[in-house]
């Protein structure tokens, strides 16, 4: 008995060290070597993101041809005849890879807080995904306004009057990188405004309002569906298949097991 006990003590901690993860803010749990070095390094991570955005690419002349064709969930019988297309997409994780800020927490032995993530931002360091800088490029040419909505929160800096110096450093990092459509006015900042918390539907309807959304592209429920941080597990994966006629066609996701709105699930 003491044989199969200590076997399964050592499953239980193999199991913990291998599915352990990490959040942004609000999480109290370590980035682990698995999931960020999963991230950062793996093959299958290239692959996914070639293959998200190849799927989009090969749907973009259906999407902007039929004038029915949108992302937006409840206006799928609406007719889009005066409204220009648009595309909506997250930017960490989704169009720049982040990994290496988790990977220098990692290694230096220390957690996520606002401060580190504000000082990464500042350096101006993310590296493009190719696959996304090509659709976004191809798309911005045929006449597509493209909108950067993150939740790379708005914050004054120490000696600083910019409110929101984070969405410069967002702006040049995505233009360094050959973002060709990236301006101040594209980029919606959490917290640039008092209506623009972390869920993101406010400022999705002020797009919506104005333009036929083509794609929802993101590495979060939330990039696509109102109310996930509330939700339950349960009903987060009753959500994603209410909506499965919209998964790789008008709703590109990107995988992302380091962080995000899933790691703070309660039940």
């Amino acid at each position: 008995m003491l044989f199969l006990a200590k076997i399964s003590q050592n499953i239980f901690i193999v199991f913990f060290i291998l599915f352990s993860w990490s959040c942004l803010p609000g999480s109290k749990s370590n980035t682990t070597s698995t999931s960020t070095d999963w991230a950062l390094r793996s093959a299958e991570k290239q692959a996914l993101v070639l293959q998200a955005y190849s799927g989009a690419l090969g749907y973009l002349e259906q999407a902007l041809s039929d004038e029915r064709w949108t992302a937006t969930s409840g206006l799928k019988q609406k007719n889009f005849t005066k409204q220009k297309a648009a595309i909506i997409v997250d930017i960490d994780e989704t169009i720049l890879d982040t990994s290496a800020f988790q990977m220098s927490l990692q290694k230096s032995g220390r957690v996520f807080s606002e401060d580190l993530w504000d000082q990464w931002i500042n350096k101006r360091e993310g590296k493009s995904f190719g696959a996304a800088r090509n659709l976004l490029n191809i798309a911005h040419k045929k006449g597509v306004a493209i909108f950067y909505i993150t939740n790379r929160r708005c914050k004054k800096r120490d000696k600083s009057m910019d409110p929101c110096p984070q969405e410069e450093d967002t702006v040049i990092n995505l233009q360094q990188e050959g973002f060709i459509s990236v301006t101040a006015d594209s980029v919606m900042m959490r917290d640039e405004n008092s209506e623009w918390g972390s869920d993101k539907d406010s400022r999705r309807k002020v797009i919506e309002d104005k333009y036929r959304v083509i794609f929802y592209i993101g590495d979060d429920l939330g990039d696509f569906i109102e109310g996930v941080r509330n939700m339950s597990f349960e009903e987060r994966n009753n959500s994603v298949l209410q909506y499965k006629e919209f998964w790789g066609k008008q709703w590109i996701i990107l995988p992302n097991p380091v962080y995000g709105s899933w790691t703070q699930v309660n039940n």
